[in-house]
């Protein structure tokens, strides 16, 4: 859902102008969030995930299985993270001008 509402990645470079600046192209003119706080709030989801995830862990105690979709939770968890950090310094994208 935050994808809807936050900055595109095209729009993070000055050079290029946005749909919204742009009157003869077709949009939702819905609210646009600065990627700061669009990543904080993705940030935030995770660390609940996270938590959810050790807490459950915790409470099970030896009853927990960590099976393979324990796995790849945690996998998918930690991807989501390292790319929350990475979109926090990197707004240019990898090569200048493209998606980051």
């Amino acid at each position: 859902i935050i994808a809807f509402f936050e900055t595109p990645s095209w729009c993070l470079n000055d050079v290029t102008t946005c749909a919204y600046d742009k009157p003869e192209m077709d949009g939702w003119m819905l609210p646009i969030m600065p990627f700061e706080v669009s990543d904080s709030l993705e940030f935030l989801c995770l660390i609940v995930f996270a938590a959810r995830f050790w807490l459950r862990w915790k409470s099970l105690g030896s009853v927990h299985k960590f099976g393979g979709w324990q796995i790849a939770q945690a996998a998918f968890l930690a991807v989501a993270a390292l790319d929350c950090g990475v979109a926090i310094f990197n707004t240019i994208g990898i090569v200048p001008t493209t998606f980051r």
